[in-house]
């Protein structure tokens, strides 16, 4: 399940309410930081609005940007003294990076092992579908050697001279079949003159 981009959330609730509930955040993680921690409302709104109008961070999923809030109350940060913008904002960019490297990781697996698995089931197509050529060549009397790609080749063929016979003339096939047979009678009174031409000089007179 893909997950919508921040940028996207923006846009489709506005930045002012996006904006009003990454302050919320924002407040919450200051407070859990230590006693002494101050909270800025000035910087706590720039804070937010920054994140939301950067192009930056609009790239990510909205749960990254959960994510590091989520860090950010736990301590993962180092964050020392007075929370300012420029502080947040670096660990968020930061963290962004290493986030989006692991995403992009996850995905590049993720493509890797579809494209394993196609192949997979392209191989066990070609299996099944070699198996099924085999029992079809043996059962139409066909070529064993003969492939797929050749097979259907030849009905394109037969499919082409049918088609250019269909739109031969009447007349224009009678002359084509009409001069095919007196080939055929030509090339027979050739062969049987040359027959008897070879059998006299081979043939022996015997006293």
């Amino acid at each position: 399940m893909r997950f919508p981009s921040f940028g996207r959330i923006v846009i489709t609730y506005g930045e002012t309410g996006i904006a009003a509930l990454v302050a919320t955040h924002i407040t919450d993680a200051i407070l859990r930081m230590g006693e002494d921690r101050d909270v800025d409302s000035y910087d706590v709104q720039f804070i937010a609005e920054a994140i939301c109008q950067s192009e930056r961070f609009r790239s990510l999923r909205f749960t990254t940007i959960l994510g590091f809030f989520h860090l950010l109350k736990c301590g993962e940060f180092d964050i020392y003294g007075k929370v300012t913008p420029h502080k947040v904002l670096e660990a968020l960019r930061k963290y962004a990076d290493e986030a989006e490297a692991k995403e992009n990781r996850i995905l590049i697996e993720l493509e890797l092992e579809q494209k394993r698995r196609q192949e997979a089931e392209e191989a066990e197509r070609i299996a099944r579908e070699g198996n099924g050529w085999e029992a079809f060549k043996r059962q139409n009397g066909l070529d064993p050697n003969m492939s797929i790609a050749e097979y259907y080749l030849s009905i394109q063929e037969e499919a082409s001279a049918k088609r250019r016979e269909a739109e031969t003339p009447l007349m224009e096939r009678f002359l084509n079949a009409w001069n095919e047979l007196l080939r055929a009678l030509y090339f027979a009174k050739e062969y049987n003159g040359l027959y008897r031409t070879t059998k006299t000089h081979h043939s022996v007179d015997y006293p």
